[in-house]
């Protein structure tokens, strides 16, 4: 997300690495009303031999509604076709939108993205959400935050390696090219399923990285806070070379200021810091500061002894 980064993922604790996709369903925003899933799935193992060109296969998104304290009258969607698949569906905040996996005809590459809208008298057309998202490989597992932003996985724009997840705006408007979120969210391997708890600031994914426990297996990350801090002498010139010295518990990261005496790192909202600036010839700065989302641009002088 724009303003932010992840920390190193890391195991999330009682997670298990078991839970098939044929299991994840997508609710309709609120306590009662309808549910989006899938009719077949391939469990989550069978994703990366599907996404190199395996056998595994999913087809169909169903639609239930909640009537007299359970689930009932599950249809599948009007768009489902038995000459191809669809699949992931991934209903976005405003609860009429649905963002789903296909390999119909037309498409760029072997799955497409695709978006549906509910209207008044059912769903409208598919739109496959074109070239500046699809690419010639697999788009798969979409996932739409509150802001309207796209998280989805391919191996069909290069990146780190194998499935790599990535973001974007899915506005006509305002859509650009699709960023890749890198290291450490994406490794050498396959990387999927991407979610974000905003209000907790942990991202949830899916990896088959070396480390894990399984085949595959779920992973979190911390969101971070960028800053951004310049560091000046006495007569208001930049300082490159700056030893910066940041601390958060038992956590410690160094750097070093650029030409124009600035730095940029990455914080842990709520979190306590000591920021230590040195450099020789001038006296070492302590600021002791905690970490929050409306953090202004750090400054400080440093002069000589």
């Amino acid at each position: 997300a724009p303003n932010s980064r992840f920390s190193s993922g890391s195991f999330t604790d009682g997670m298990s690495n078991t839970i098939c996709a044929s299991e994840i369903k997508a609710f309709t925003p609120g306590a009662a009303g309808s549910k989006l899933g899938t009719d077949t799935l391939p469990s989550v193992s069978d994703v990366s031999g599907y996404a190199s060109g395996g056998g595994a296969t999913f087809s169909g998104n169903g639609h239930s509604e909640w009537v007299d304290g359970k689930w009932q009258n599950e249809t599948l969607l009007p768009f489902n076709n038995d000459n191809y698949s669809c699949g992931h569906p991934a209903l976005a905040p405003d609860g009429k939108h649905l963002y789903f996996v296909s390999n119909m005809p037309g498409g760029f590459g072997a799955t497409d993205l695709y978006v549906v809208e509910k209207q008044d008298t059912g769903w409208g057309k598919p739109e496959n959400l074109g070239q500046d998202i699809n690419s010639k490989g697999n788009e798969m597992f979409p996932w739409v935050d509150a802001q309207g932003i796209l998280y989805f996985a391919s191996n069909g724009r290069g990146g780190v390696g194998g499935l790599d997840i990535f973001q974007v705006d899915p506005n006509p408007d305002v859509v650009g090219d699709s960023t890749n979120l890198g290291a450490p969210i994406n490794s050498a391997y396959d990387d999927f399923g991407f979610i974000l708890d905003q209000q907790a600031g942990v991202a949830f994914f899916t990896s088959n990285r070396l480390g894990g426990q399984g085949d595959d297996d779920l992973y979190a990350a911390t969101q971070l806070i960028r800053w951004e801090g310049q560091v000046i002498d006495s007569a208001g010139q930049p300082l490159a070379d700056v030893l910066v010295d940041l601390r958060e518990g038992r956590s410690r990261t160094q750097l070093t200021t650029d030409e124009n005496g600035r730095f940029v790192t990455g914080l842990k909202p709520g979190a306590a810091y000591l920021l230590f600036l040195k450099m020789p010839g001038l006296k070492d700065q302590r600021i002791e500061f905690k970490a929050s989302t409306t953090m202004a641009t750090g400054a400080w002088m440093m002069l000589r002894e």
